[in-house]
């Protein structure tokens, strides 16, 4: 009788093993639903097995004829089944709750830090950038290192130059976040992806500039790397003068018509 009550808590253990492997490997969504329902109604699963026990003990004492010890023993292996199964299976519920958890806070993170760029101080920096920018260009013909430095160095424009580092960090920010994986490089992508092709091609040259003045090469260098990953020819593109400033583009369409009128 011994042996047999051994056999029995081994084969459901086992099986019990089973499954959840199975789970892991083939029908993850379906038995992770199961396993939700199963734990929302763990109580009264707890007391229909308790009653199929006791019914189980009923039947071996008075159809098969068995003596209390042996009956015992039988029990006693299905409730030690039973307690490391629930165990099992409030450990999986609560690892699923925590995986469900980090990915809410992950998603609504993303959200948020995305949607900053249509909030103060962000979108107060582009205004200025935009002002500025049009300023530049009516007294400067090229956009070079040289009038450029001159330009923000000017106290009259120190808001552009607070602006156009504003802007860079933001951007620098969301890119250090979506290489750690703090927030879903997908979404930004989809949310952000022209935004940095636009201040990369304005401002890349701003940008090797202070690198080379400060002796630091990781200067805004996240945010570059993934407007590249995003744009593979963007760089050489902005190099050979292929892609131009979207700012200044905007300008001078603008100030053509008002030459035409």
């Amino acid at each position: 009788m011994n042996s047999l009550a051994l056999y029995i808590s081994i084969f459901i253990f086992l099986l019990v093993f089973l499954l959840l492997s199975f789970y892991e490997v083939a029908l993850k969504n379906i038995l992770q639903n199961l396993v939700k329902k199963i734990f929302d109604y763990r109580y009264a699963i707890c007391f229909l097995i308790l009653l199929l026990i006791i019914g189980l003990g009923f039947y071996l004492s008075i159809i098969r004829g068995w003596s209390f010890k042996d009956i015992a023993q039988v029990c006693t292996g299905f409730f030690i089944v039973i307690t490391l199964f629930f165990t099992a299976l409030n450990y999986e519920f609560a690892a699923s709750k925590t995986k469900n958890d980090i990915k809410s806070a992950r998603n609504t993170l993303t959200f948020n830090t995305a949607a900053e760029w249509h909030k103060s101080p962000v979108k107060d920096y582009e205004k200025e950038i935009i002002n500025y920018e049009q300023k530049y260009f009516s007294l400067n013909a090229v956009r070079d290192i040289e009038n450029f430095e001159l330009f923000i160095g000017n106290p009259e424009n120190t808001t552009y130059k607070e602006s156009i580092r504003g802007v860079l960090n933001y951007l620098e920010t969301v890119s250090i976040g979506t290489y750690d994986e703090l927030i879903d490089k997908n979404f930004i992508k989809k949310f952000h992806r022209s935004i940095f092709k636009l201040y990369y091609v304005d401002y890349y040259f701003y940008i090797s500039h202070r690198r080379e003045l400060r002796k630091n090469d990781s200067l805004w260098v996240n945010f570059t790397n993934l407007a590249e990953e995003w744009h593979p020819t963007l760089k050489a593109d902005l190099l050979n003068g292929i892609e131009k400033s979207g700012i200044l583009t905007t300008f001078v369409y603008d100030k053509n018509k008002e030459n035409e009128n």
